[in-house]
């Protein structure tokens, strides 16, 4: 999406600036610089920062692949779609109409998950209260302790929850393992 930019240009030769300069640096004429409306791709600005400078074409046979181990939900018509499982990592963007059954599908794709290995499933849910996502749960006949569900719609405090997961499950997890 184009955000609007405000930027001051001279009009003798075409400098920019962030504020109204009473005399151009570049070509040192006064009272020539004026305000202009301009449009700058929000996401390309942030790209073209992050990376150093503006971004280039490459061939696709040049990408190098970042294919890593896949990990099954349990429900093979949604792993089919994923391409054989979730990667470390990735991010899956799931949508669709109220209703439809998304919440229903994380949550049998979570069962699955916590079912088939090591590792706890941590489901934030920015639309339902803990106890509706419980009564949710209890339909589909999920109890599992490795499933935690988290009521909040800040990103950051998230992955902040997250992280507090990982670390802490982590150790319970190699305590347990040290003593066997």
């Amino acid at each position: 999406m184009a955000r609007a930019l405000t930027v001051f240009a001279c009009q003798s030769c075409g400098a920019t600036a962030s504020k109204w300069l009473g005399r151009c640096p570049e070509c040192g004429d006064w009272n020539s610089y004026v305000e202009e409306m301009r449009t700058k791709p929000a996401r390309a600005a942030a790209s073209a920062a992050e990376s150093g400078g503006p971004a280039q074409s490459v061939p696709i046979a040049e990408i190098g692949s970042l294919e890593g181990p896949r990990r099954a939900t349990g429900l093979p018509g949604f792993d089919r779609v994923l391409g054989g499982g979730l990667v470390a990592g990735s991010v899956v963007l799931l949508g669709g109409e109220p209703g439809i059954g998304k919440s229903t599908l994380l949550f049998q794709a979570g069962r699955g998950l916590v079912a088939g290995g090591p590792g706890d499933v941590l489901y934030a849910s920015a639309e339902e209260s803990a106890a509706q996502v419980r009564l949710r749960a209890e339909r589909l006949g999920i109890r599992d302790g490795a499933l935690f569900v988290l009521p909040e719609t800040d990103v950051t405090r998230i992955v902040a929850e997250a992280e507090a997961l990982l670390a802490t499950r982590s150790s319970e997890v190699l305590r347990s393992v040290a003593r066997t």
